[in-house]
C-alpha cells in the first residue's frame, strides 16, 4: 500500500509532510479498499472499529502506525462563504485553532495534532486532525479528545 504525502500545519503552524493511508474506512468503520494487515488480522480491524469516535473519525495509517483519526471541521469565509458561522478567513481560523491547541495538546500527548491538508478535507474548511496510534488512548479519553476539539 502506497502512502500519500500530505502537507499539514503542525502546531506551530509551520507546514510539515504526513505519510499517510488516508481513509481506510469510512466514519463508520467500513472498508474503503482492501487492507492485507485487515485480511491477515480481521480482529485488528475490530479492535481499531472500537476506537472510532462517533462520526468524526476514520481509521487511517501514519508513516508504520494504524490508529483513528479524529476529523472536525470548521467554517470560514473561504471554504464556506457568507455561511460561515464566524467571519474569519481560513487563515484566521487556522491560526485561531492552533494558538488553542497549543494550549491543550499536552493534555494528549499520545496524539498527533495538526490542521489538516484543505485539499483533503471537505470543501476546504479548516480541519483539525487528531491522530491517535492504536490503543494510545482509552474511550473516556477519546470521548474527552472530540469534547476539546469541538470546543476550540
Amino acid at each position: 500500500m502506497s502512502q500519500t504525502i500530505v502537507n499539514v500545519k503542525n502546531l506551530q503552524g509551520q507546514t510539515v509532510q504526513w505519510s499517510m493511508n488516508l481513509n481506510l474506512t469510512d466514519r463508520w468503520g467500513e472498508l474503503i479498499d482492501e487492507v492485507p494487515a485487515f485480511e491477515r488480522d480481521p480482529q485488528f480491524l475490530e479492535r481499531l472499529r472500537a476506537q472510532m469516535v462517533e462520526e468524526e473519525s476514520f481509521i487511517v495509517r501514519k508513516k508504520t502506525a494504524f490508529g483513528v483519526m479524529i476529523e472536525y471541521e470548521f467554517t470560514s469565509t473561504c471554504s464556506d462563504g457568507s455561511a460561515a458561522l464566524n467571519r474569519l478567513t481560513y487563515e484566521g481560523v487556522c491560526d485561531l485553532l492552533l494558538a488553542n491547541l497549543r494550549k491543550r495538546a499536552e493534555e494528549f500527548p499520545q496524539v498527533h495534532f495538526a490542521i489538516g491538508d484543505p485539499d483533503h478535507c471537505y470543501k476546504g474548511r479548516p480541519t483539525v486532525w487528531a491522530f491517535i496510534p492504536d490503543q494510545a488512548l482509552d474511550d473516556a479519553q477519546r470521548a474527552e479528545l472530540l469534547n476539546m476539539i469541538k470546543s476550540l
